[in-house]
C-alpha cells in the first residue's frame, strides 16, 4: 500500500467528507490525481507532512510507523 492510499483509508474511516482547503506545497503531488484533496486536506491540517519540504512520495510504500503517525494526528482533530 502506498502512502496515498493509506492516507484515503485513514481520512474514510474518520468520516471526514469534505476536502476543500488550500494546496499542499509538494511538487510531486499532480493537484488533478486522485489524491490531490486527500493530501491537502491532511497537509493543511496537520495530520501529514513531506518527505522534506517540497516531496510528498504519494506512490511510495507507506510503513507501519508512517500510518500510525497519521492516524494518530488525524484521529487529535
Amino acid at each position: 500500500m502506498n502512502r496515498a492510499e493509506a492516507l484515503k483509508i485513514l481520512l474514510g474511516a474518520s468520516g471526514q467528507m469534505s476536502y476543500e482547503v488550500a494546496l499542499a506545497p509538494f511538487a510531486d503531488v499532480d493537484q488533478t490525481a486522485w489524491y490531490a484533496s486527500f493530501i491537502n486536506y491532511a497537509y493543511t491540517n496537520g495530520v501529514v507532512s513531506g518527505m522534506d519540504e517540497s516531496t510528498f512520495a504519494p506512490e511510495a510504500d507507506v510503513t507501519r510507523a508512517e500510518m500510525s503517525k497519521m492516524a494518530v494526528k488525524l484521529y487529535q482533530l
